[in-house]
C-alpha cells in the first residue's frame, strides 16, 4: 500500500462518526514522504469522507522555515500555498493551514505520521480551567505503554504559525523535562496531536488518550486525580513485554 492510501485510510479512521474524533472540516493529518516532502490533507476536506484528491505533497524543510523565520504577524496565506506540489493532472491544491504544525513535528520528532483530531473528551478538559492538572501524570498503565510516560500540554494560540511557533518551544521544554519526545500532544482550547511510526500507532495513541481524557474527567469530578508513582511510570516505560505490547499496537496487530 503506498504511503498516500494508508495515510488516506488513517484519515478515514479518525474521523470514523462512530469514533466521535472530529466532525465536519475538523482535524487534519499528515504522513512523511521522503526527506524533503510531507503529504497531509488539503484547507477544509473532511477526515471521515477523504476523496484521493484532498491530500497535498508540501515541501518540508520551507514549512518548518515558516515557523520559525517568518513573524505571525507578517505570515501571509500565499507563503504556505506556493510550497505545496502540484497533483500529476497539474491541478493544485491548498494545504490545511495546520501543515506548519505538522511539519514542524515530523521534522523534529522522527514521527512518520502524525492526526490531529478534536475529541470533545479531550476539548474539554483542553477548555477547562484544570487544564494543566488534568493531564499532569500518568494514571493507568495501559496509558503509559500506549501514550508514552508524559502528555505534552501547549498553551493556546491561533491556529497556524502562532501555534506552530509555541509547539516549538513547548517541544523544547518537553523533552529537557522528560528526555523524549511525546507521543500525544494536547493543545489548549484546541485539540490533540497524535504521533506515530505507523498509522495504528496514531490510531492507538489516539484512542487511548480519548479513553484518558474520559477516565481523568470522572476522577476530577469525584474528588482529582491519583496519578501512579513517577518510579512505576519509568518501569512500565520500560518493561520488555509492555514494549512487546508497544509493537503490536504500531504494527497494527
Amino acid at each position: 500500500m503506498s504511503m498516500h492510501d494508508r495515510l488516506a485510510q488513517l484519515c478515514r479512521e479518525l474521523g470514523d462518526p462512530r469514533r466521535e474524533l472530529a466532525v465536519l472540516g475538523e482535524g487534519n493529518a499528515s504522513a512523511r514522504l521522503d526527506d524533503a516532502t510531507l503529504l497531509v490533507t488539503t484547507s477544509g476536506s473532511e477526515l471521515g469522507r477523504l476523496g484521493d484528491e484532498d491530500l497535498v505533497a508540501v515541501e518540508l524543510e520551507p514549512a518548518v522555515a515558516l515557523v520559525r523565520d517568518v513573524e505571525p504577524e507578517d505570515f501571509e496565506r500565499a507563503m504556505l500555498d506556493r510550497l505545496a506540489r502540484p497533483r500529476p493532472d497539474g491541478a493544485r491544491r491548498i494545504p490545511s493551514i495546520e501543515t506548519l504544525l505538522h511539519a514542524l513535528v515530523l521534522d523534529r520528532t522522527g514521527a512518520a505520521f502524525v492526526g490531529h483530531t478534536h475529541p470533545t473528551s479531550v476539548l474539554g478538559l483542553a477548555c477547562s480551567v484544570r487544564l494543566e492538572d488534568a493531564f499532569a501524570g500518568a494514571i493507568f498503565p495501559d496509558e503509559v505503554v500506549v501514550c508514552g510516560s508524559a502528555y505534552l500540554v501547549v498553551p493556546y494560540a491561533p491556529p497556524g504559525p502562532a501555534l506552530a511557533r509555541a509547539l516549538d518551544v513547548a517541544l523544547d521544554r518537553h523533552v529537557e523535562e522528560i528526555g523524549t519526545w511525546p507521543r500525544a500532544i494536547v493543545l489548549a482550547n484546541h485539540g490533540l496531536l497524535a504521533l506515530g511510526s505507523t498509522p495504528a500507532e496514531v490510531l492507538a495513541v489516539t484512542t487511548m488518550t480519548d479513553k484518558s481524557a474520559k477516565v481523568r474527567a470522572v476522577a476530577l469530578a469525584v474528588g482529582g486525580l491519583r496519578p501512579l508513582p513517577a518510579a512505576e511510570v519509568r518501569a512500565l516505560d520500560g518493561r520488555a513485554d509492555e514494549h512487546y505490547r508497544r509493537r503490536r499496537l504500531v504494527e497494527g496487530t
